[in-house]
């Protein structure tokens, strides 16, 4: 039973994300705003600014990157079941065991990454977010319950990259 939960909601989370990039490439302009916003952010809908051609572009592009990422995620389990005839058919077959090394250092480096970006996200997260915004959008300022949103995504990174740590260690 909880496999099948499983396996339904990752068939919906991925059938959700290419009907959204659909969505994105009909209509730009009802749909982009839910992604262009900060995350969390307190703007009505009243302020928010027409949206022009260069949006649409961008959400037309963000459409299609949903579009793919989605089939991509729908069709992997397919063809790794595809590939794996024996395992999709008869689920009491233990799938195959790999060798892994312990306390690989590419592991290492990619968890402690992102505990680096989790901690710059929780303690100043004005450069981060200025990082990934074009020179004409930069933010001078923001004020305390701006930055609530950026502060709990970072905690949240930091608390996956010590869990992911925590499992590099253990294993």
């Amino acid at each position: 039973m909880r496999d099948l939960l499983i396996g339904l909601f990752y068939f919906l989370t991925t059938m959700g994300v290419a009907i959204f990039g659909v969505c994105l490439i009909y209509r730009p302009k009802r749909f982009y705003p839910l992604v262009s916003r900060p995350l969390l952010g307190r703007t009505s809908t009243a302020h928010v600014r027409d949206s022009d051609e260069s949006d649409e572009q961008s959400g037309r592009r963000l459409g299609i990157i949903m579009v793919i990422l989605g089939t991509f995620m729908f069709l992997m389990p397919l063809v790794i079941a595809l590939k794996n005839p024996g395992n999709a058919t008869n689920p009491g077959v233990p799938p195959d065991t790999h060798y892994s090394q312990p306390g690989r250092w590419g592991s290492y480096i990619f968890w402690l990454i992102f505990l680096c970006i989790g901690c710059s996200m929780a303690i100043k997260p004005l450069p981060i977010l200025n990082y990934f915004r074009s020179k004409q959008s930069r933010l001078a300022v923001l004020t305390q319950t701006d930055l609530i949103g950026p502060r709990v995504v970072g905690v949240i990174v930091i608390l996956i990259a010590l869990f992911g740590l925590l499992q590099v260690v253990s294993h």
